[in-house]
């Protein structure tokens, strides 16, 4: 579990831990690898790279350490998107079509999700969705109503337990399931056996 005071239970967190001189971020990366050889991840512990670790030390890096939720949520959301952006420029053959589009975070999910099994990581896919519509709620919205009720929906799409027996308080939950949320798009990235659906042309 993470040390007292460390990265996701409050805004008092330190950019080192005491004992010797380890970044947090990197303390949580081994945090993560203990947690993908549990679960069903096609991801193992020696797989992964210097690309995952640098998006997730820029994440802990560039999150607001604050009680500022909205900042919380808008922050969150660009640099989750970041990384779901940097997937469909490896993945698409010519990603800059998208632009011309003016592809929408939602529609960018959807595009995203369709290169993968159904059965993918369906709490992936569906926190994505419901934090992008929290984003909306907030961005559009001077005195939005109804946060605490998103965010309760938003955690609850994780294993049933999962977050409240390892974080007793709300928020840090929140900010572990932002977190897991960023860190598995940053493993179909960054992974070499992360699954992908083929499309190949049909014969006329």
């Amino acid at each position: 579990m993470l040390p007292p005071g460390g990265d996701l239970r409050g805004h008092h967190r330190p950019k080192y831990l005491a004992k010797d001189r380890v970044p947090v971020w990197r303390y949580t990366l081994q945090l993560r690898r203990s947690i993908i050889v549990k679960s069903h991840s096609p991801v193992t512990k020696d797989e992964i790279s210097d690309r995952h670790i640098e998006a997730s030390r820029r994440f802990f890096e560039l999150l607001p350490r604050g009680k500022e939720l909205d900042l919380v949520i808008l922050k969150a959301h660009l640099l989750i998107e970041e990384q779901l952006n940097f997937l469909l420029a490896e993945r698409l053959k010519n990603p800059s079509v998208l632009d011309e589009i003016e592809l929408g975070s939602f529609h960018r999910i959807c595009l995203a999700q369709s290169f993968f099994p159904p059965d993918h990581q369906p709490w992936l896919w569906k926190g994505l969705k419901k934090l992008n519509k929290l984003r909306n709620h907030i961005a559009h919205n001077l005195e939005p109503k109804g946060v605490q009720d998103r965010i309760d929906d938003l955690i609850s799409g994780y294993p049933p337990g999962a977050l409240s027996n390892r974080f007793p308080e709300r928020q840090a939950r929140f900010k572990y399931m932002l977190w897991l949320m960023h860190n598995a798009i940053s493993e179909l990235l960054y992974t070499p056996r992360a699954p992908v659906v083929v499309f190949s042309a049909k014969d006329d």
